[in-house]
């Protein structure tokens, strides 16, 4: 069931990435690592309200911001000009 759960916030976190890629002018990856830079600070807050905060989790909130940034680089490729 963790896996369907990061696999879900993966596919939304590389979508809003593209999104993001789409509408931006320049250096889509920047904008993919402030998008994922807030999702992180969000899901960090919730983590230490609840003290689970673990090495694994901090690879988790990496392999987030990868999905992030790697969705906003295919978004600014795949935008119309």
């Amino acid at each position: 069931m963790k896996y369907i759960k990061l696999l879900i916030i993966l596919i939304s976190c590389l979508i809003g990435g593209f999104q993001i890629g789409k509408t931006s002018f320049k250096k889509g990856y920047l904008n993919g690592i402030i998008l994922g830079s807030i999702i992180i600070f969000i899901f960090l807050l919730f983590s230490i309200f609840l003290n689970s905060l673990k090495i694994s989790t901090l690879i988790y909130y990496f392999i987030i911001l990868i999905a992030t940034t790697l969705g906003s680089i295919l978004g600014i490729n795949k935008k119309k000009t």
